[in-house]
């Protein structure tokens, strides 16, 4: 690793994380045999086993491409899926060394803003005419319901990580919002829903040519097409356009 023209010590594999901007430190990922560790301004941190080889003997680095490999907001916790080749079928999440429940199928990772990790898993288990699918939350699973398509897919979060939302079933038209179900008025456009810091939900529906704003459960105004809505001090901001072709910024206040 070379920073500053001043190269550090040798690694056997670097995977770049990036800045803590608070602390104003460089943190990256480095690996050295079997073990991974993160590196703060040239620091070694806890080390782990690597496990993506958890039943075989193979060692296989994580790929750098943003999918294999996650980190968290404040690059204090790295987390991977390990390869299923080497555990039995079994796909198992693995963070900070810590592993995780074995699926036979697992979504990509992600972190919300407030550190969670977070993804979506299924051992192909049939439920009606789908397939059962579980969320994982900081290694606690919950049932979120039956898909026939493909994963759940989204987790829709407020700016501070505070409020969490997924989908619960192929039509998209029921959100369930920190444990309670909202029933929408049909699949949303962008197939997305903002949840602001307040907890309040806002997705745009369209039906018949036209399209609104709805704003925990409360219809906006038609127009002809939106953009996808902000979140603004004490509100949300979105752009429209009328059947006349006029363009509106509407802010709504809540």
């Amino acid at each position: 690793m070379v920073e500053d023209d001043k190269e550090e010590k040798r690694y056997d594999y670097v995977l770049f994380l990036g800045e803590d901007k608070e602390k104003k430190e460089l943190v990256y990922g480095a690996f050295e045999g079997k073990e991974w560790f993160l590196v703060r301004n040239g620091l070694e941190q806890e080390k782990y086993m690597y496990i993506s080889d958890f039943f075989g003997e193979r060692f296989v680095p994580p790929a750098v491409n943003g999918e294999d490999v996650v980190v968290s907001p404040n690059l204090d916790k790295l987390a991977y899926v390990n390869d299923s080749r080497y555990s039995g079928g079994k796909t198992m999440v693995i963070e900070n060394g810590k592993v995780g429940e074995g699926f036979r199928q697992i979504s990509p990772l992600f972190y919300s803003p407030d550190g969670r990790l977070i993804y979506f898993a299924t051992n192909n288990e049939r439920q009606g005419s789908g397939i059962k699918w579980y969320v994982v939350i900081d290694s606690k699973k919950e049932l979120v319901g039956s898909f026939s398509l493909a994963e759940p897919g989204r987790v829709f979060f407020s700016k501070d990580g505070k409020h969490l939302a997924y989908f619960v079933n192929d039509r998209h038209d029921v959100l369930r919002k920190d444990g309670e179900e909202i029933k929408f008025l049909g699949k949303p456009w962008f197939d997305e829903a903002l949840l602001l810091e307040d907890g309040s939900v806002v997705y745009a529906y369209g039906t018949q040519g036209m399209v609104s704003m709805v704003i925990n459960g409360e219809v906006d105004e038609e127009y002809v097409t939106l953009s996808r809505p902000i979140e603004i001090d004490n509100g949300v901001l979105y752009f429209a356009v009328d059947g006349e072709g006029n363009f509106y910024r509407v802010a709504r206040k809540l």
